[in-house]
C-alpha cells in the first residue's frame, strides 16, 4: 500500500519541494519509504508501505530504458502469473514486486493492461515516449484517486489534502455536493465537497497529454437476464470462489491477521482459513462497555472453537471524543457513517501486531445481508396490492414505518438510498439556505438489466453506498494507521458470479445471507452462527444524550455553517432539541450535522 501524488509542470521552480510537501501530508499511507521522479513536464511521487519485496521495490519504478515510470497504491493479486507470462515474452524484471509489473504491462498492452489486473489499485504511469500521464482505478474503487484539472494542468493524489499542498489547487466549497451529502450520507463520485476537485470513478482511467484529459470506463459489473437457481451447484461454486479469493489475499512478506466480529462474514473467512486452508492466523476484535454493543464475547467463542488466537480491546465513549474531531481530516469529504470511529479504533489496535488484515466487508452487499433487502421484498409485495395511501403524519405510525412507507414513492432501486439517507428530500429546503432540490442519481438506470429486482437493487447498492461510503471508510481508517486491509468478498470474480445468483438465495422476507448460511453451517455449529450481529458499530444514540451531549450542544448551537449562510440555525436547533430532549430519535440526523460542522471547521 502507498500514497501517490503527481502533477504536470508549468514553470515550477520548486518541483521537488512541492512533491515532498504533497507526500508529507499523507506519509502515514507509506511510512517505509518516499521517492520522487520528474522530467521536464511531469512529476510523480510515492510514500510506500512495504508489503511485498521489502528491500528492492521502492517507488517510483521504471522500465529498463527509464522511459516508463510508475507509482502504485494497492495490491495485484495475480501478479505472479502475469509476471511469468511477461518473462516468457522477453521482459526483464529487477524486483519481485507487483509494482514493477505495471511498467511491463504498459509496454506490452498500453490501456488494455487493465483487463489483466485482479486486485485493488490506483496508479499512475508516466510514459516519456508520448509525454503522457495515465491514471487508473480498480473496478470497485477500493483505492482512492483524486485530481484537479484547470484546462491546462493536472494535479493528482491518493487523498485530497495532498492536492492542497500544490499551489495550483485552492479550497472552494461545493454547495451542490453538500446537498448530495444530506441526501446520501456521502458524496457520490466523481464529485467531492471541493469545487474543481474530482474523484476518478471506479473502473475508469484518465489520460493526460498535450494539456488535455480524456476519461473512459474500462470495466462494469454486468447483470444477467436469467440468474442461476440451482442451490447445490451455487453453494459449491460460491464456496470455491470465496476460498480462492481468500487464498490470493494471503500473499505477504509481513505479519497478516483478520478482523473478527460475531457476524457470518468475518467468521466464515476465519473458519475457511483455519479449517480449509490450515492457516491459524491471529484475529482482532473490539467491543464497548455498553452490553448492547459488545459482541467481543462471541468473537472470542468463535476464535476458541477454530483454535485461533483472538485479541480483544474494550472502548468507551471517552475514547471517541478526540477521535470525532479527527474524522474530517480522515475522510476529507463530509461523511456520516459513524462506524468509521470503531473501524479506526480496530485498525489502530490491530496495527500493534500486524501490517495486513483480512476483513469481512462486502459480504452484506454481495449476499443480501442488510435488513433493507428484505424491506425491498416487502415493498414490492405491498405495491402489488395497490393499497390506498396512508396519512403518514397521523399518530401511531412509528418513525421506522414512516420511513419505509415514504420510500415506496421512489423507484424500487432508489428506495435503499431513501431509507438510509440521514435527511429526506423534503427536509432540505428548511435546512439549507440555498437548496437546489437535487434528485437521487440516475446514471445507473440503463445498467439495471436483470429481471430480478433485488439483484438490481443490490447492484445499485454496490455502485453507490459500498463504493462511496464503506470502501472510503476502510481505506482511510486503515491507512491512517499504516495498515493494509484486504476484503475477500470484494473479489471481482466472486462479485461477478454472485450478482447473477437468483436473489431467493440471498434474502427473503425474514432473513438474509441465505447462501452464506448454507456454507458456514459446514464450518461452525449453529450456536455460533445465529447470534444477533452488532458488527463494529457504536452506541451513538445513547452517547449523544449522555457522554457526548455537551460536545454536541457546544458544536451545533453556534454553527459555523449557519454563520456562513449555508445552513439554517433554527432548523439545526429543532433537530438538536428534539433528539437530546428525548422527543424523537434523530441520532442519524444529529450525527450528519456533527460531521458536516466538524468538516467545515477543519477545512474552512
Amino acid at each position: 500500500m502507498c500514497g501517490i501524488v503527481g502533477f504536470s509542470i508549468d514553470n515550477y521552480s520548486q518541483t521537488k519541494n512541492i512533491l515532498q510537501q504533497m507526500l508529507s501530508v499523507i506519509s502515514y499511507r507509506g511510512p517505509d519509504h518516499q521517492g520522487t521522479y520528474n522530467c521536464e513536464k511531469l512529476a510523480i511521487g510515492s510514500c510506500r508501505l512495504s508489503i511485498i519485496d521489502l528491500e528492492k521495490a521502492n517507488q517510483p519504478i521504471s522500465s529498463e530504458d527509464n522511459l516508463i515510470w510508475t507509482v502504485f497504491n494497492g495490491e495485484i493479486y495475480n501478479f505472479q502469473t502475469l509476471r511469468r507470462q511477461l518473462i516468457e515474452k522477453g521482459h526483464i524484471f529487477k524486483t519481485a514486486s507487483d509494482t514493477e509489473l505495471l511498467v511491463h504491462l504498459w509496454q506490452e498492452y498500453k490501456e488494455n493492461m487493465l483487463s489483466f489486473l485482479d486486485g485493488m489499485f490506483s496508479f499512475a504511469i508516466l510514459d516519456l515516449t508520448e509525454n503522457r500521464l495515465f491514471l487508473a482505478r480498480d473496478p470497485l474503487g477500493k483505492k482512492p484517486l483524486f485530481y484537479f484539472y484547470n484546462g491546462e494542468n493536472i494535479v493528482f493524489a491518493s487523498e485530497i489534502k495532498a492536492l492542497f499542498k500544490n499551489p495550483l489547487v485552492t479550497k472552494k466549497i461545493n454547495l451542490e455536493s453538500i446537498e448530495k451529502y444530506f441526501l446520501h450520507g456521502f458524496i457520490p463520485q466523481p464529485d467531492t465537497a471541493f469545487k474543481d476537485i474530482q474523484s476518478l470513478k471506479a473502473g475508469h482511467y484518465l489520460s493526460f497529454k498535450n494539456k488535455q484529459i480524456e476519461i473512459k470506463p474500462y470495466f462494469n459489473f454486468l447483470l444477467s437476464q436469467t440468474p442461476e437457481t440451482n442451490t447445490k451447484s451455487l453453494t459449491i461454486k460460491t464456496e470455491q470462489l470465496l476460498i480462492e479469493a481468500i487464498e490470493k489475499r494471503l500473499i505477504s512478506d509481513v505479519p497478516l491477521g483478520i478482523f473478527l466480529s460475531s457476524g457470518i462474514d468475518s467468521s466464515l473467512i476465519a473458519a475457511i482459513l483455519a479449517k480449509k486452508l490450515n492457516k491459524k492466523i491471529e484475529s482482532f476484535s473490539i467491543g464497548f462497555k455498553e452490553a448492547s454493543h459488545d459482541e467481543s464475547h462471541m468473537a472470542n467463542a468463535i476464535s476458541k472453537y477454530l483454535g485461533i488466537k483472538n485479541y480483544t480491546k474494550i472502548f468507551s465513549a471517552k475514547d471517541l471524543l478526540g477521535l470525532i474531531e479527527k474524522i474530517p481530516f480522515i475522510t476529507e469529504n463530509p461523511f456520516c457513517d459513524y462506524s468509521i470511529l470503531s473501524t479506526y479504533l480496530l485498525s489502530g489496535f490491530a496495527k500493534e501486531k500486524i501490517k495486513v488484515a483480512l476483513s469481512g466487508d462486502g459480504g452484506d452487499e454481495i449476499f443480501g445481508g442488510y435488513k433493507k433487502y428484505s424491506a425491498l421484498l416487502y415493498s414490492l409485495f405491498i405495491k402489488k396490492l395497490n393499497m390506498p395511501k396512508l396519512n403518514l403524519r397521523r399518530k401511531g405510525i412509528t418513525r421506522i414505518a414512516r420511513n419505509f412507507l415514504e420510500g415506496l414513492n421512489y423507484p424500487y432501486y432508489q428506495r435503499g438510498i431513501f431509507w438510509d439517507s440521514p435527511f429526506k428530500p423534503y427536509e432540505l429546503p428548511m435546512l439549507l439556505k440555498h437548496c437546489a432540490n437535487i434528485s437521487y442519481a440516475q446514471d445507473l438506470d440503463n445498467l439495471l438489466t436483470s429481471k430480478d429486482k433485488l439483484n438490481n437493487f443490490i447492484f445499485w447498492d454496490i455502485n453507490y453506498r459500498l463504493q462511496n461510503s464503506f470502501l472510503l471508510k476502510i481505506d482511510r481508517t486503515s491507512m491512517l494507521n499504516s495498515l493494509e486491509v484486504r476484503c475477500p468478498y470484494l473479489d471481482k470474480k466472486l462479485i461477478s458470479f454472485c450478482l447473477n445468483i437468483d436473489s431467493r438465495h440471498k434474502a427473503s422476507f425474514f432473513k438474509g445471507k441465505i447462501l452464506l448460511r448454507n456454507i458456514i453451517s459446514k464450518y461452525l455449529p449453529k450456536k455460533l452462527i445465529n447470534p444477533k450481529k452488532i458488527g463494529f458499530g457504536i452506541p451513538l444514540k445513547i452517547w449523544l444524550r449522555t457522554d457526548l451531549r455537551k460536545f454536541t450542544i457546544e458544536l451545533l448551537k453556534q454553527s459555523k455553517l449557519a454563520q456562513a449562510d449555508i445552513l439554517n440555525q433554527k432548523a439545526i436547533d429543532f433537530y438538536l432539541n428534539s433528539h437530546i430532549n428525548n422527543k424523537e430519535d434523530l441520532h442519524n440526523r444529529i450525527w450528519a450535522l456533527i460531521t458536516l460542522e466538524s468538516w467545515f471547521r477543519q477545512w474552512f
